[in-house]
């Protein structure tokens, strides 16, 4: 099974969450203190605009779910195409860029995009797990564009529990890695 689809919003990588000092309090709803200063705890914050911008990106990955979890090993291919800066879309680079020669090699880095779309998709229920992802496909990557979009491919790979399945597989000839 292959699910490909074009999510038409300009890609954002993910940001970090940031962690809080809290203060701790008793059960009677005062501050805890030990030898005379407070006690605190921490408490992971995520930025407010990291998270409308994942409800918009859901909303656009959620049309395309599978109607079951995969619960099988996946590639996920990942295009990134970012905005181009106006010393590149103004020049002779245009071209080159749209083509791929040129490619973004600035912040955020791929990793957070891709981080920012696998948590979405496990949101939506893609698959039961990310640890599904076995690996990414070799068209991933980061690239400029005049159009910022992201464009997502999810391949399910077989399963094969017996030599049978595995005979068959490679009878069928459907064998795409």
């Amino acid at each position: 099974m292959t699910i490909k689809f074009t999510v038409p919003i300009r890609p954002e990588g993910k940001r970090e969450s940031r962690s809080v000092a809290v203060p701790l309090k008793g059960k009677d709803g005062r501050p805890l203190y030990k030898n005379g200063r407070p006690v605190y705890t921490t408490r992971q914050h995520k930025d407010a605009e990291q998270k409308r911008y994942d409800d918009v990106l859901g909303s656009e990955i959620i049309r395309h779910r599978p109607e079951t979890p995969i619960d099988a090993p996946v590639i996920l291919t990942v295009r990134v195409y970012v905005p181009m800066p106006s010393y590149i879309r103004d020049t002779w680079r245009r071209i080159p860029a749209e083509e791929g020669l040129i490619v973004p090699d600035k912040k955020p880095d791929l990793s957070n995009y891709l981080k920012a779309v696998e948590d979405v998709m496990t949101r939506a229920g893609y698959w039961t797990d990310d640890s599904r992802i076995v690996r990414y496909g070799h068209t991933t990557g980061k690239f400029y564009s005049a159009n910022p979009r992201w464009e997502i491919e999810v391949m399910q790979l077989p399963v094969l529990r017996t030599l049978k399945e595995y005979n068959e597989l490679l009878a069928t000839d459907n064998c795409e890695v």
